[in-house]
């Protein structure tokens, strides 16, 4: 068996443990496919909630999250502004 032999490969997870120094976490072969199938099956998922293609997903969900935001926001100021005596 070489180095070409592993096929897939995906990184799972990454992070520094150490000043300089990271762990990796990946899967390779078949679990690596799996994986991808997984990450592509959840985006479709989430393409079909969102009523949009499983390209426009990421736009989507950034339109929802500011118009989240948005309404936080709102919905902070007026409570503000109720809770003032005489308003």
């Amino acid at each position: 068996m070489q180095a070409a032999d592993i096929g897939v490969f995906k990184i799972i997870s990454e992070a520094g443990i150490a000043a300089g120094v990271r762990r990796i976490e990946a899967v390779a072969g078949r679990y690596a496919y799996r994986a991808f199938k997984r990450e592509e099956q959840n985006i479709m998922d989430i393409a079909q909630l969102l009523k949009a293609s499983d390209l426009d997903v990421v736009p989507r969900v950034e339109k929802l999250v500011a118009q989240v935001k948005g309404l936080e926001r709102s919905s902070t100021s007026s409570s503000i502004s109720s809770s003032r005596p005489g308003w």
